[in-house]
């Protein structure tokens, strides 16, 4: 073996696999159909790296990133006037806006917006451009813990072929 390389059996290294997806948790490591995508939610968000946001419901807010990343905050609990207002700011610390912060909700009153409520945000959960169009057309799942919807799959019915009878063997003397 040369200096400095590690060799480790295969069933080893498939086994580590395993260990290692059961300790990060379900959806945490990208799995085979999305194509390598990183959906660890993170705690921060760097404030220069958002573009814009756009608010969903009372309880959903997007993140979209500069250099293309796309965030859902799914906010704990809901934040009554949010969707009618869409408007709020937010008090970023040393540059960085994290779950430990909250959005305050801006209502407008005569032409003048007037903080109001805080509403405590969420992790910021990477969404792919398919997931924010359906998150966009009403495709969230308010009673869901992380806010997404299942979507339905018509599976059309399938026959199932009759298993012909095995002939039986011939008898040994």
């Amino acid at each position: 073996m040369g200096k400095g390389r590690c060799v480790v059996p295969r069933r080893f290294s498939v086994w580590a696999l395993g260990v290692l997806g059961s300790l990060t948790g379900a959806g945490a490591l990208a799995g085979p159909d999305d194509g390598g995508f990183d959906r660890t939610p993170k705690e921060c968000v760097q404030v220069a790296a958002i573009r814009r946001t756009e608010v969903l419901d009372d309880r959903t807010v997007l993140f979209f990133m500069r250099g293309g990343e796309w965030y859902r905050n799914y906010l704990r609990r809901d934040c009554p006037g949010l969707a009618r207002e869409g408007r709020f700011l937010y008090s970023p610390v040393s540059g960085r806006l994290c779950n430990t912060h909250g959005l305050t909700l801006l209502q407008d009153f005569n032409g003048e917006f007037v903080p109001t409520i805080v509403c405590p945000l969420g992790d910021f959960q990477p969404v792919t451009p398919e997931e924010v169009a359906d998150l966009k057309r009403g495709g969230h799942d308010r009673n869901r813990k992380d806010g997404l919807r299942q979507s339905a799959v018509r599976v059309e019915p399938a026959e199932v072929p009759e298993e012909k009878p095995k002939s039986a063997a011939p008898e040994q003397r």
